[in-house]
């Protein structure tokens, strides 16, 4: 769970006090799916900081209840190592034993059998982030932050990665607050969508989504999405 509340953020420079966030309050709980989106610049990758203790300097409340891996948009895999060794990495940080037939599990479930032996230059971008997710997945955190993690990938292979991380949400609840600039990616994955305006940023709006799950690409076809869309368009244009 995590809630902020009254957030302020700023930095000074030699000339002028730069602003960042200001008065923030969001909330995300326990296996819930929220998205936050807005203008590039406008300080969500600050606020992800904040929450994952990497930026102190701030005004406002943080409450989190679990622990946090923190997922930028690259992939950040070791290209000296194997796939396996890079999602092994987190039990050699705890300097524990891994479970090998819950390990053999989930890289089935990643779609990444048959893969583990190659270097992250041989995959696709799609199984790079798959592979990624895996590793942040083995850090037996209860929090997701996932900045943006699909932002480098093509529409097709985006397409795939929703159904897959939906699907491997459903299976491993998490808690997952999600930066996204796409309002299609928002909506099909969310159950509840934060709008951040132009710096310095407030919450501009707050929607629910009430797309029954497991979600198809058929519900982006009908009135609802449209007007989940329309409403976010107007929101990030204010």
């Amino acid at each position: 769970m995590i809630r902020v509340k009254n957030l302020y953020n700023r930095y000074q420079t030699k000339e002028s006090t730069i602003e960042v966030l200001n008065d923030i309050s969001i909330q995300c709980e326990k296996n819930e799916f929220v998205s936050i989106i807005g203008p590039s610049g406008c300080g969500k990758s600050t606020l992800f900081k904040i929450i994952a203790g990497i930026i102190n300097d701030y005004e406002g409340q943080i409450e989190v209840q679990g622990s946090i891996i923190y997922m930028h948009q690259n992939d950040n895999l070791m290209p000296w190592r194997t796939i396996y060794r890079n999602i092994m990495l987190p039990y050699e940080i705890k300097k524990t034993d891994p479970d090998g037939t819950f390990i053999n599990q989930l890289i089935k479930e990643f779609e990444l059998d048959g893969f583990m032996e190659l270097y992250p230059h041989q995959l696709s971008g799609g199984m790079k982030k798959r592979a990624s997710l895996l590793r942040a997945y083995l850090t037996d955190c209860d929090i997701m932050l996932l900045d943006e993690p699909f932002g480098s990938l093509d529409a097709l292979t985006k397409q795939n990665m929703y159904k897959w991380l939906l699907d491997i949400w459903s299976k491993h609840k998490k808690t997952v607050l999600f930066i996204t600039h796409d309002i299609e990616e928002a909506i099909y994955l969310s159950d509840r969508i934060y709008v951040m305006g132009k710096r310095p940023a407030t919450i501009v709006d707050e929607i629910n989504i009430e797309f029954k799950r497991p979600r198809n690409s058929d519900m982006l076809l009908g009135q609802q999405y449209l007007e989940y869309k329309k409403r976010l368009m107007e929101s990030l244009a204010k």
